[in-house]
């Protein structure tokens, strides 16, 4: 029984580029530091942080990060040569 409800499934994809940026930010770095990675203005990285938050349903950049991992967009994070850790996810 549906009780008259729509059910269906919504794949949402993300670019490389997205997919960085989450992963950059999982790592710990802030929005403005990304640019210097992905050689993109702060303002390029903010809009493409717009869509992230979007796809995701999230608000805040650790929130997405969360959500990205579960999803399985990106990887846990490992630790890997010391890289900083976001505040508030261990």
């Amino acid at each position: 029984m549906n009780n008259g409800l729509i059910t269906f499934k919504t794949i949402v994809t993300f670019t490389d580029l997205e997919r960085e940026l989450l992963t950059l930010a999982r790592d710990g770095y802030r929005q403005k530091e990304m640019g210097i990675f992905v050689s993109r203005t702060w303002s390029t990285i903010k809009r493409d942080w717009i869509k992230i938050y979007a796809k995701l349903g999230a608000r805040t950049t650790a929130q997405a990060v969360v959500l990205a991992m579960q999803m399985g967009v990106i990887g846990p994070y490992k630790g890997d040569n010391g890289a900083r850790l976001v505040r508030g996810i261990r």
